[in-house]
């Protein structure tokens, strides 16, 4: 009875793995269908147009390179360049003052030779 037993679990064993294996060949015979095969040869092609080489990328990395450089160029010479202004706006700013210190000094020169007494006033007129 034991080996009757045995022999029937084997049997379902191989019932079920005759099932998986027919079901794995409809699966392999429906994805190989011609058309879809056919799909699948179309799309593999678009993708290998589209796909950068080892070229492209190589080419992309040198461009990148270029304009890093150029930006580190262009970075430098803004930055001379607010230097340089900065420099005329300190020389500007110390030239504007001495111009006001000058102007002070010149009103404060002429208000010391004005009447500023009313009676002084009302005499030259």
């Amino acid at each position: 009875m034991r080996r009757r037993g045995r022999q029937a679990e084997l049997e379902a064993r191989l019932a079920r793995l005759e099932q998986r294996v027919d079901d794995v060949e409809d699966s392999v015979d429906l994805a190989l269908a011609p058309d879809l095969l056919d799909d699948l040869t179309q799309r593999v092609g678009e993708l290998s147009l589209t796909v950068p080489t080892q070229e492209d990328l190589l080419d992309l990395r040198l461009q990148t390179a270029r304009v890093a450089t150029e930006l580190a160029h262009l970075a430098a010479e803004v930055r001379a360049s607010i230097g340089r202004l900065d420099a005329e706006s300190s020389e500007d700013l110390a030239t504007v003052q001495a111009e006001l210190d000058a102007l002070h000094q010149t009103v404060a020169s002429l208000a010391e030779h004005v009447p500023t007494a009313p009676r002084t006033l009302l005499r030259k007129v």
